[in-house]
């Protein structure tokens, strides 16, 4: 602030020197004021890390610091980004602007007691877990894949607990989202332990493009669309560069919120899908999450039989065992069922027309 105040007056100087001199005392006091303001400013006023990540633009109210245990807090470059958790509850957030992206139970960041009863997938663990176990369950043999968004990290993790996978790239924007989910470690440890993992900081449109790489699964799991910038990552022209980017028997997973949000605007994802790939289905990964599986032509029979893997084994340890048959109950809808529908009421979101990012907030 001090140099943009700076530059400021060097800008103004011609303009200051044909100043009435009358007016000069009034002028040196504004500018006294300024420097004694921004003096105490700095001094005494509190930024409270409570109240600044409150995201009062979604939730209408300002949080209490006595409420909250912090465990990072930072301004990067494209987001505030926060980890924290209530007093009264053991649920640790990841947010962006005080947006929760990411959450895991502190409980998960200490070995389980041999004798612990397993527990169902419950709150956003039911969506990082499902997510990457359906997308690998299409992709059984993939060993190039890439991931849209790293949030707590634990999708790419489960994702790495694949043994034919030999590399798997994570597309996060924001660098300090990296940097903050290290507090959900060991529970999230391949991703920055797996010599086969490694981090991109690029925007995913960018780094697709410079790249050219040929991918045998990619998994799009960023923020809410109504957050600025993302609802590009929902179009038809971002999901026909994607289609591309696949290799031979490649598959494209969409993760889509359904909760704030109305029939059209879910719509709207599913008819650019529909326009761009052959072949999707619809999962319910949670109670207010859809993944949309999509292949370029025909999209292969999942093979449940990932959730064998050794190392996905041990990350479903603490859960109530994911059978194959419960895991194909998650199976929502066809584009047998959703391209009519589509067809009659959908209009694909498009960079050029933005049904998404005009709605979603």
């Amino acid at each position: 602030a001090l140099i943009d105040i700076g530059l400021g007056v060097v800008l103004l100087r011609p303009t200051l020197s044909r100043i009435r001199t009358d007016r000069v005392p009034m002028i040196a006091g504004a500018a006294v004021a300024s420097v004694v303001f921004i003096a105490v400013v700095t001094a005494f006023l509190r930024f409270e890390p409570a109240v600044l990540s409150s995201g009062v633009f979604r939730y209408g109210r300002v949080s209490r610091p006595e409420h909250y245990v912090f465990y990072y807090y930072r301004d990067g470059r494209t987001a505030t980004v926060t980890v924290r958790r209530p007093k009264n509850d053991q649920l640790i957030s990841l947010a962006t602007n005080g947006k929760p992206d990411a959450s895991i139970e502190s409980s998960w960041l200490k070995p389980p007691a041999p004798d612990a009863p397993r527990v169902p997938l419950t709150r956003d663990l039911s969506a990082q877990l499902v997510l990457p176990l359906v997308t690998l369950a299409h992709a059984p043999k993939a060993r190039i894949g890439a991931v849209i968004g790293h949030g707590s990290g634990l999708t790419s993790h489960t994702l790495l607990g694949s043994p034919h996978l030999q590399e798997l790239a994570t597309i996060e924007i924001e660098p300090e989202m990296i940097k903050a989910s290290r507090v959900f470690l060991p529970a999230t440890r391949r991703v920055f332990e797996d010599p086969r993992s490694k981090f991109v900081i690029d925007d995913a449109k960018s780094y697709f493009a410079a790249g050219r790489r040929k991918y045998d699964f990619i998994m799009s799991e960023p923020s809410n669309p109504w957050v600025s910038g993302v609802s590009g990552l929902f179009t038809v022209e971002f999901y026909t560069r994607v289609r591309d980017y696949l290799s031979e028997g490649g598959v494209f997973g969409q993760w889509m919120q359904i909760y704030e949000m109305d029939d059209d605007l879910i719509l709207s994802v599913l008819a650019a899908i529909d326009a761009v790939f052959g072949d999707y289905d619809v999962f319910m990964t949670g109670a207010s999450d859809l993944l949309i599986m999509a292949a370029p032509r025909r999209l292969p029979a999942p093979d449940w039989s990932v959730v064998s893997f050794p190392g996905i084994q041990e990350d479903l340890r603490r859960v109530i065992p994911l059978t194959a048959g419960s895991l194909e109950r998650t199976r929502f809808a066809s584009r047998a069922a959703i391209h009519p529908l589509v067809q009659l009421e959908g209009r694909a979101n498009s960079d050029f027309h933005p049904v998404l990012d005009l709605g979603a907030e």
